[in-house]
């Protein structure tokens, strides 16, 4: 059986990302997963695309998005890196 450990950033320290994902690394996790979440088409607010971006420049680890947002069509683009 093979088992992958995937991180959530649902709870990460927003104040020392770069710090969170330093540790989440080297502690040997495989993946990390965002939650995007728009404040409108769900209630709450969670991580924003930017955050996105700055984590995929601070790891080469794969980042597992789960997008909760309206339109999301229209806010990501096919040929931005990482996104297939």
């Amino acid at each position: 059986m093979h088992f992958e450990l995937m991180a959530s950033m649902m709870c990460a320290d927003y104040g020392n990302l770069e710090r969170e994902v330093k540790h989440l690394d080297e502690g040997g996790i495989n993946s990390f997963h965002i939650d995007i979440m728009d404040g409108r088409y769900v209630p709450n607010f969670a991580m924003s695309l930017n955050d996105m971006s700055y984590m995929a420049k601070a790891t080469k680890k794969p980042l597992d998005v789960h997008l909760m947002i309206e339109h999301p069509n229209s806010r990501i683009h096919q040929d931005a890196p990482g996104i297939s």
